[in-house]
């Protein structure tokens, strides 16, 4: 999921407007996978070539769309295990998989593909024709892109170095074919963002697109979390609630989950507190520390939690979490942070910031010691393994995998204030201690 909260991109589009390319891009800035649809009816188109089936031959083309095993990964393309990336942009290809398209039953095949696909990747941008309106009606955010059929033919035109008369009629002759076709036809979604790409570059379209999920995420973020206070969190139905599930979840993940606990009287029974727990390779990881800590906790958790629902951000809050943002420095989350630590509370800050994969600690974000300075608060270093097991990325459900949680020694702030430079070692050392407090961990799983 991209920091914006979104998991699931349609982009369709009429031929060669540029959609590819702009899907690829927006992909990589949003952090999700790519997919171009395209390309597997492309794949079957020549699946149904080289197998020398006649192409009106419905129902056999329709087996060969069910039977095939189509692989789409970095821009390559796959069929049974062999690359036909160059294959499928053959004339002999192009010229029938428009019609191989329209057929219902190849298209329901694919469909299936396709969401099997996005499973796996756990969202991303699907390009296509009827992405938006069929395959992913529900998609976090829709793309229409557009262009002249003069500008489209030009590009094309360039690309397979074939006459722009020629390319232009194509083009055309595509446009009235995809728009009418029975089954699925090309259209505007509802809700979508339409964009025409003539004379614009890749890079200015990608940051309209850009400018306009922030603009949309921004907006439904203070209208999920207007009326919250983070400093309030519901103070008394809140801690009565965290004790209730506190008494619940400990020995329930004590005995399914077979967690140890080591040192766990070095944390704090009262007082602020910063614990900094690593690392952080599991959904498991928040409600493992607050099950074992002994205390209410207040946590910072990425924004993109809080736009689900209004009961879900207000959930959160009644746990004790409260947004910040990602990548980038969130002032308005260090304040809070703040002046809740100047109340007496015990934040948790997973100082990797996002879940990583793997058993090395990642260099940290500063800002855990930047909050221990400016409060005079110190950081309870706590090193967790075992919950990739448990629960590993992307996956839905946990598994009876042993978990270890190795709470480390207080690391009090200096007296004195510190300089960029001395910052930046503070948290090296504090990623070096909990990179032997993880080790450590991860050597009591066997």
């Amino acid at each position: 999921m991209s920091e914006y909260g979104i998991k699931k991109v349609a982009i369709d589009g009429l031929a060669a407007s540029g959609k590819s390319t702009v899907a690829k891009t927006l992909s990589e800035k949003l952090e999700l996978s790519h997919l171009d649809t395209g390309a597997m009816y492309r794949a079957v188109a020549y699946g149904v070539i080289s197998g020398e089936i006649n192409p009106d031959n419905e129902p056999e083309v329709v087996k060969v769309a069910r039977k095939s095993n189509i692989e789409i990964e970095a821009g390559r393309v796959a069929l049974d295990g062999r690359d036909i990336t160059t294959e499928i942009r053959g004339k002999d290809v192009t010229e029938i998989v428009s019609k191989i398209a329209s057929y219902k039953n190849v298209r329901k095949q694919l469909r299936k593909k396709q969401l099997q696909w996005l499973d796996a990747h756990n969202g991303g941008v699907l390009e296509g024709r009827d992405i938006g309106t069929v395959i992913l009606p529900n998609a976090d955010l829709k793309v229409f892109v557009t262009a002249s059929p003069e500008i489209r033919a030009e590009r094309r035109a360039k690309e397979s170095g074939r006459p722009f008369d020629e390319v232009l009629a194509s083009i055309k002759a595509r446009d009235k074919f995809d728009s009418n076709r029975k089954h699925a036809p090309l259209k505007k979604a509802k809700n979508s963002l339409e964009i025409d790409t003539s004379g614009k570059t890749v890079e200015e379209v990608v940051e309209k697109i850009l400018t306009e999920v922030k603009q949309r995420y921004e907006t439904k973020l203070v209208e999920m979390t207007d009326g919250i206070d983070p400093l309030k969190a519901q103070r008394h139905i809140g801690a009565a609630f965290i004790s209730m599930l506190r008494c619940i979840a400990y020995p329930l993940f004590r005995a399914y989950f077979q967690v140890s606990v080591y040192n766990r009287k070095n944390i704090p029974k009262k007082g602020a507190v910063i614990l900094a727990p690593a690392a952080h390779r599991s959904n498991l990881d928040t409600p493992m520390v607050g099950a074992m800590a002994g205390r209410r906790l207040r946590y910072m958790a990425k924004d993109s939690l809080f736009v689900k629902s209004r009961f879900w951000s207000r959930f959160l809050n009644l746990l004790g979490g409260f947004p910040v943002k990602r990548h980038r420095l969130d002032r308005g989350a260090l304040d809070t942070a703040k002046k809740l630590l100047e109340k007496g509370s015990a934040i948790v800050v997973f100082p990797e910031g996002e879940r990583k994969v793997g058993p090395r600690i990642f260099p940290l974000f500063s800002g855990v010691i930047w909050l221990s300075q400016h409060n005079s608060t110190p950081i309870l270093p706590i090193g967790m393994a075992g919950g990739a097991n448990a629960m590993p990325i992307g996956k839905k459900m946990f598994r009876p995998k042993k978990v270890v949680l190795y709470v480390g020694k207080l690391i009090h702030p200096p007296e004195e204030r510190i300089n960029r430079k001395e910052l930046d070692q503070l948290t090296e050392q504090l990623r070096e201690t909990l990179q032997e407090l993880y080790d450590k961990a991860a050597s009591l799983l066997k």
